[in-house]
Order: C-alpha cells, then structure tokens, then sequence
C-alpha cells in the first residue's frame, strides 16, 4: 500500500475531510517512472489526494522502491513552500498483512490504520487493499468477507474501507455471483460505485466498474462523494495517451472522521 498526504492547511481542533482514493495500473514499474508526460499526469492525479493506495506497482528487477521514491520525490517537489501548509494531516498508526498460509488469495490483502491529527474529536479508521485475482474474483471476494473479523480484532474498530481493484464487474463477475456475495447480501455492508454504471474502465465504450469501495456501516456517517475521477476528460487527454497511463480511472471518496458512527 503506498500513501501519501499531500498538502493542507488545517487548525487545531478542527474536523479535516480527508480525499482519499484508489488508483489501479496494469503494470506501474521503472520505465513508466522514466516517462515525463506519463509521470507528470499521475502525479497531478495522486496530488488530489490525502491518502491514496496505488495497485498495480511491479518490481521484476527489484526497483519498486526506486518508483515509489520517484513518485515521492516528485509530490514532495510540488508542495508550497509557505508555512501555512503542513504536508501531514494524517498519521498511520498500523498495519496488518492479511497471513498467506491462510489462503484465498493470490495477493493477501494488506490494511493500514490512519489517524487525523491537530484533530481531538476524530476517530481511527482503517483502509484495507485488495487487488482480486481476475480468474477467481467470486472465491476471493468470498474470503475477503472474512478479513474483516481480522482487521477488527488487529485494530479494535468496525470504521473500515475495503478500496483497491475488485474485479467485481463484466466477465470477471457475472450478475448472478455479485449477488451471492456476501458483501451484497450482509446489510451491514455496502458498495460505493454501481455496477455497470460507475465505470472504472478508460475504454469509453466499457461500463464495468472494476474499482469500487467496501464500506462497513458504522462508518458510512463520516463518507462523501464517491465518484470515478476521469483524468481523460479532465485533464484532455486522448484515449492512446491514457492507455499509457492505466485502463483504469481513479476512484475517490471523502471521510470526515470526526462524523463516523459509533
């Protein structure tokens, strides 16, 4: 999981609404980091960001520190140099890697736990990452039903957001699966995104919304504006360019966590 707070102003005792977001790439290794106009577009795109988890980072020589340190470098450089902005509005307290001999997965999910600081009345929450295996996205969102129980007893609170690339739309999940799941048929928990028309997908004649949210309900009370960020659109970039870039869009919510229920 890789985050980065970027800049804020913010006052003591105040409740911050924290941006937080999931951007997913095919292969996010070196050779993109070496590309300036690719580089750029995702760090003006993370930049939006206080916390954000990126999938899809590849390491075949071993460099994905030299990527994240890139990236790191390049947000950092970007900062205002004013001593109105603290680059830090939230602090990770912990994290846990869900245990491989357990099973389920081809990638074990790995949460971390956050904290709002300068901020008495906000409480913990926890992000939990996911990157589901494509050809046993039913199984895999199956057990990831059960690492919430895990999380709870690892950070003693029910405030929690399953974000990442779920593979939970189109051919990798039929309509039937998705409502077996028990993330649909538990009412304590909710999706973010709507399947089928929230797209995730760059391709503009897709409407699979692979990305999406997980929310528990004791926090739903402190979350905003969950949407699909279209970088594209915004940024005016054409379909070859953004295809460089990721075949997926960001998604995005916001969190006060001074709001969340208890």
């Amino acid at each position: 999981m890789v985050y980065q707070i970027s800049a804020l102003e913010i006052q003591q005792n105040t409740c911050p609404t924290l941006k937080v977001a999931s951007f997913s790439f095919d292969s996010f290794d070196s050779d993109k980091c070496r590309n300036k106009e690719i580089l750029e577009t995702i760090v003006t795109t993370i930049k939006r960001y206080d916390i954000v988890l990126l999938v899809g980072l590849t390491d075949p020589d071993n460099s994905v520190n030299n990527v994240t340190n890139t990236l790191l470098h390049q947000l950092n450089s970007t900062l205002p140099k004013t001593s109105g902005y603290k680059q830090v509005i939230s602090i990770r307290l912990d994290s846990y890697q869900y245990p491989v001999y357990k099973g389920g997965f081809m990638r074990s999910p790995f949460s971390a736990l956050f904290l709002p600081t300068n901020c008495s009345s906000c409480s913990s929450f926890w992000l939990q990452a996911i990157h589901a295996y494509s050809k046993d996205t039913y199984n895999e969102l199956q057990s990831l039903y059960y690492t919430f129980r895990s999380n709870y007893l690892t950070f003693g609170t029910t405030d929690g957001i399953i974000l990442g690339n779920l593979n939970a739309d189109c051919s990798y999940l039929s309509d039937d699966e998705f409502k077996k799941l028990y993330f649909y048929t538990d009412p304590s928990f909710s999706f973010g995104l709507k399947k089928r028309i929230n797209s995730t997908s760059v391709y503009q004649n897709h409407t699979c919304t692979y990305d999406n949210f997980v929310f528990y309900e004791t926090i739903l009370g402190g979350i905003s504006d969950i949407q699909v960020y279209n970088f594209s659109r915004v940024l005016g970039i054409d379909l070859s360019r953004s295809l460089a870039i990721s075949k997926h869009y960001p998604i995005e919510m916001k969190i006060k966590a001074c709001a969340l229920d208890y």
